[in-house]
């Protein structure tokens, strides 16, 4: 993501601290509170899912590099975007455009793109499982919801995301993301 140029100016309530960076704001100061924060949302809006929240946050992890990339509009606002959904033209919410880099054919390239912004990271958990949910595209990959390896393998072959790496990327964080949740779950 390079660039962006409008996009949400509300607030949310379930906004982590932030770390200055310039005009653009990383949303979490590290990958434990990036964890930490979103585990509690995860599980809310995959609780009648069959989407696993930790892989959901892995995914998310990938998608905003551990919400240190967050897409942002040209005011600096965070779209709390955490899984890269392109704003259709049926979407009625805020977007925001920006460059972004798609494969095709094994080429990289940029390519500016409307991407959905949300009021918080709730709204965003909650639309990607509505996304994966309503979506027959996505109908295989829900069907293997419960090996992540597969799951991840599906969405990319359903046309989730152009990177020929996607599923591997997210595998290779998803046990950090496994080890912090069950520190936090032990701690409570």
């Amino acid at each position: 993501m390079l660039s962006a140029a409008t996009s949400n100016e509300n607030q949310s309530t379930d906004k982590p601290a932030r770390v200055d960076m310039g005009t653009r704001q990383a949303a979490f100061a590290d990958k434990q509170q990036f964890v930490e924060a979103l585990l509690p949302l995860a599980e809310q809006a995959t609780q009648n899912s069959p989407v696993d929240g930790l892989s959901m946050i892995a995914q998310a992890a990938v998608e905003t590099g551990w919400g240190q990339q967050m897409i942002h509009s040209l005011g600096g606002q965070n779209s709390h975007n955490l899984f890269g959904i392109k704003a259709s033209k049926n979407w009625q919410g805020d977007r925001t455009l920006i460059d972004s880099v798609e494969y095709k054919d094994g080429s990289a390239s940029k390519v500016r793109s409307a991407f959905k912004a949300y009021p918080g990271f709730s709204d965003a958990m909650q639309d990607y499982v509505r996304t994966l949910e309503n979506s027959p595209r996505y109908s295989e990959a829900l069907k293997v919801a419960d090996n992540p390896q597969t799951f991840f393998s599906e969405l990319q072959q359903a046309g989730y995301a152009t990177d020929p790496q996607y599923a591997n990327k997210i595998m290779s964080v998803l046990d950090f993301v496994r080890s912090v949740a069950a520190n936090a779950a032990s701690s409570r």
